[in-house]
């Protein structure tokens, strides 16, 4: 089936992506930049307006000089509209830069056909491929923006009553989220989905597979930063270890907002690399919102090995009280019954782990997690008691076709956590 698909996006990838130069750019003079970074969206969904706002502000912000080391760039898909899944648009990559005179300015640099999803991870790698051809650096970052849950499996997140131990195909009917009572009465999310495209009177969703995810990244990068919801679990990070030197996410929902993108290129061009400050950005503006509701935290990829070592001797040593354990005891990131994400530390607590084990587990995590910080409260829905800065599953509030799927994962393989 990889086979195939790789031999269908050869032939898509031949005839489809068109490359709009507008102007003569340094990439064809050999310039070579000391960091590049990029902001990946995919918003051919309910999340158009929101993240074309994000653009905005961070088009608006200070940005590097059109001559200068530094660049952004930003590939995005969005939709006409915030519900219009029928109207084509082209997916494009676009540089943003500053002229010596202050002014901002926007040129797209490539345009592909509107049939190449944001969300297929070959998309993702031909324009990060396609990026350090064209951007030559030894140093680029990753934003990527879009709806996420977490490690769950395509589809699942929407709809895990219609799963069983048999696999879905990619691309699931779901109905219109203006119908879901959960997203009218409160803030919109970044929950549900991915690219949603309709076809008749069915709105079918593309999400990006987290192993897929991870396997699309060609090259090392600095730091990715997730700008979805319920991705900042130790599985997520154990699966993109090899992938970044850091990685910042959130453990709950994000408010479809997102993160703050006006200060982006000064935490992450300008100066020293400041990933912890994007963390404490995002955190401070939703402190100091209505809502205030947000999670955060930073991981130093280094030490998720050492957490994994460390966690496989205590999910053995103690596997019969984590199968025990009382969920409802345990400090959960999660609304609606999507009980699928639990504080690492607490479940452990939770089980009765000793004290010298906890301290180890402690002086791991202390190195690891180089920021965390969280609202009193989730979207006026449940408290936060206790935040270590990492969610992970917790078995026995999950079920067969999750556990199946959880045994592909880098971390469960690692360490053993479903028996």
């Amino acid at each position: 089936m990889k086979k195939a698909l790789g031999h269908i996006l050869s032939a898509i990838l031949a005839v489809c992506i068109l490359f709009g130069c507008v102007k003569d750019d340094e990439y064809f003079t050999g310039k070579r930049f000391s960091r590049v970074m990029l902001v990946y969206t995919a918003a051919y969904n309910n999340l158009s307006s929101e993240i074309n706002s994000n653009i905005s502000d961070l088009a608006r912000s200070v940005l590097p000089l059109e001559s200068g080391d530094k660049c952004v760039l930003v590939f995005t898909h969005n939709s006409k509209t915030d519900y219009d899944f029928t109207t084509p648009t082209n997916p494009c990559l676009v540089r943003l830069y500053s002229d010596w005179e202050g002014n901002n300015h926007r040129d797209t640099v490539m345009v592909m056909e509107p049939d190449a999803k944001a969300t297929d991870p070959y998309t993702i790698n031909y324009v990060l491929d396609y990026v350090k051809e064209h951007y030559p650096s030894d140093h680029y970052g990753l934003i990527y923006s879009s709806h996420g849950s977490g490690w769950t499996p395509e589809g699942y997140y929407n709809s895990p009553s219609s799963y069983s131990s048999t696999s879905k195909r990619r691309g699931e009917q779901l109905r219109d989220l203006k119908d879901i009572p959960e997203y009218v009465n409160g803030p919109a999310v970044k929950s549900i989905g991915a690219s949603m495209h309709s076809s008749g009177d069915k709105t079918v969703t593309y999400e990006t597979d987290l192993m897929e995810f991870a396997a699309a990244i060609p090259y090392h990068l600095d730091y990715i930063v997730l700008d979805a919801c319920l991705m900042g679990g130790i599985e997520t990070a154990y699966e993109l270890r090899e992938k970044a030197d850091k990685i910042v996410f959130s453990q709950a929902e994000i408010l479809s907002a997102g993160f703050p993108y006006s200060n982006m290129t000064l935490r992450l061009l300008r100066g020293g690399l400041d990933v912890e400050g994007v963390a404490e950005d995002y955190y401070d503006y939703y402190q100091n919102s209505p809502w205030r509701s947000a999670t955060v935290s930073v991981v130093d990829c280094r030490y998720l090995d050492e957490l994994k070592d460390c966690c496989n001797a205590l999910f053995s040593k103690y596997r019969s009280a984590i199968a025990a354990v009382d969920a409802s005891q345990v400090q959960g990131f999660f609304r609606m019954g999507r009980c699928w994400f639990y504080d690492l530390e607490d479940i452990l607590v939770k089980s009765g782990i000793s004290d010298e084990d906890l301290a180890g587990f402690r002086g791991i995590m202390d190195n690891l997690i180089t920021y965390k910080a969280h609202t009193a409260r989730i979207l006026d829905t449940f408290d936060i008691n206790t935040f270590c800065g990492l969610s992970m599953y917790l078995p026995s509030k999950g079920s067969s076709y999750l556990d199946s799927y959880y045994g592909k994962l880098a971390w469960q393989k690692g360490t053993g956590l479903v028996n």
